[in-house]
Formats: C-alpha cells, structure tokens, sequence
C-alpha cells in the first residue's frame, strides 16, 4: 500500500522531528502544509529529515487561524497537492504534535486489512452547533484575539450580528445536514478525490463559519455514499473511528498533553496514532513511544 501523510504545522517542534522519522518508509510520501505565520522555519533542515521518504512542502502557504475556513484551506490544499502526485491507499492528516504509536509494519497491516474503510469520527447522532455553521461570522480571523480598543469593535460587530442572525432563525445553509466530529482522519484516495471535487461548495458552505474544520469533511461523508464506508459507522465520539488517541479532560478547550502518566495507556493501545505530544512538557514520554516503536521494528 501507498501512505500519503499529510501533516498541518505551525511551528518547529521535537514532535514533528519525530514523526517524521517514525513514518520515514519507502511505502510513504510525507507532505507539509507550514503556517505561513511561521516564522524562522528550518525548512532546509525538514528537507534533510526523511531517509525512505520523499518529502513535500505545500507550492504555497497559508496564514492559519483558530476557528477560521484558513484551517479547511490548508487541508484541502494538502489534500490537492498530494493527490496531484498520484494515487495513494490513503491519505493520513496529522498534526505537527502528533506521533504514529506502531511501527509503519503494523500500520500498513492495519489499512490491507481494513481496505476501503473510512477513518472519519462522527462526535454523536445530534448537531447541536446551529449557529456556527448557520449563520456568517464577522471577522474570525480575530476570534481569539486578545480584548484590546483596536479589537473590541470588530467583536462587537461579530455578536451584534449573530444576534440579528439567530433572531431570524440562523437563515444560511437551511438545506444542509450537518455533522461534526475529529478533523484528524484517514482517508481513502476516492473519498480524497470526491471531496476536492466538492472544494466550491465547501468553500461556499464554510466560509465565514466557526470551527468547520470540524464539520467541513463529516458533513460531505454524511451526505454522499461514502457513510456506507466507515470503519465505525456510529456517530458515539469513540477514538476508534479515526484510529487517534486523543483525551479530552472534562471541560478542557484543548487535548490533554501526553505525559509520562500516560505511559501505559499509549505503549498498550489499539489504536494508531496519538495526540498530542509536547517535549517540552515532558520529553520522556517522546522517548518512550519511540523506543516502543523501534521494538516493534525488530
């Protein structure tokens, strides 16, 4: 099988250093899309990382922000430019802090076995975000922009406008079913192909949205015959649906950072891949899963 990791970064990070060299295979095409924010990029030292692996940088580069249709715009672009390359079994999107938690043997295993599924998480049966994909959002780009004079207009005008939206019934969008899930997924070439052939109404769809990139790629499965492909077709929010070992503590914005209290969970988990790692809140617990790996590989 042919892999074709995509992965979504920011900043420089000894995480990223290291799945690069965990999915470095000749079975696998490695392809970054790098915040164009990011500054002082070691690109030339990222070109020198993969040894099996042919490596790719995005032709171009987006300014990523929270919540923004600029986190769909980076998808989509490493999506076209891989599948510009050829055909690949799959198509994996990570982040620049996550880590593959097998060895690239048993990772392939997994997928000739599983031929076919799609590895995309549904959270649950219900939608229950209707605003934010429903109505237009003013100005997302500055949506977690610290509250300042220069700042405090453009918000105001946001929720003065969602309120005057929701009054009236959230007019966008009526037709659609929506669903939202994990944006991090692993996916099939023809769903790859299917959902690029839908850029224009996605673009149309989420522009202007809050966190569609949450939503962006659930809605177009839910809605075409790609739902009848998942690997876990129950929309419950379980971890196995898109293979990710991925923690969220009650009423946490974010993913927990893996630690060494974690050792245990991640070294004897089924699934595939975890996020997210930090080296700077705990470096050994990097250590441990690579070790793990390397194990596996003997």
């Amino acid at each position: 099988m042919r892999f074709a990791y995509l992965f979504m970064v920011h900043k420089w990070t000894k995480t990223l250093e290291q799945a690069i060299a965990l999915v470095d295979d000749p079975r696998n095409d490695i392809f970054l899309h790098v915040d164009q924010k990011a500054r002082d990029f070691p690109l030339e030292k990222l070109r020198s990382l993969p040894l099996k692996s042919a490596l790719y940088l995005t032709s171009r580069r987006v300014r990523v922000y929270w919540g923004d249709y600029s986190q769909i715009q980076a998808e989509l672009l490493l999506l076209k430019e891989a599948a510009e390359r050829g055909r690949y079994d799959y198509y994996h999107l990570l982040s620049g802090e996550d880590l593959p938690l097998k060895s690239q043997d048993a990772i392939h295993a997994f997928f000739q076995a599983n031929a076919g599924k799609e590895f995309v998480q549904f959270e649950s049966d219900a939608f229950l975000l209707e605003n934010r994909v429903r109505c237009y959002h003013l100005f997302p780009k500055s949506y977690l922009c610290r509250l300042t004079p220069l700042t405090l207009i453009p918000k105001a005008a946001r929720h003065a406008f969602l309120f005057l939206q929701e009054r009236m019934g959230c007019p966008r969008n009526r037709s659609v079913s929506f669903q939202k899930g994990s944006n991090w997924f692993s996916i099939t070439d023809d769903l790859a192909r299917y959902t690029l052939s839908r850029e224009d109404w996605i673009r149309q769809t989420f522009h202007h949205t809050l966190c569609g990139d949450e939503v962006f790629l659930q809605t177009v499965v839910l809605n075409s015959p790609f739902s009848e492909r998942l690997y876990h077709p129950t929309f419950d929010n379980s971890m196995d649906a898109n293979m990710r070992c991925i923690l969220w503590p009650e009423g946490a914005a974010s993913p927990k950072v893996f630690t060494m209290d974690d050792e245990a969970l991640l070294l004897n988990t089924h699934l595939l891949f975890g996020r997210k790692f930090r080296a700077e809140t705990d470096p050994r617990i990097l250590e441990s899963v690579v070790r793990h790996i390397a194990a596996q590989s003997i």
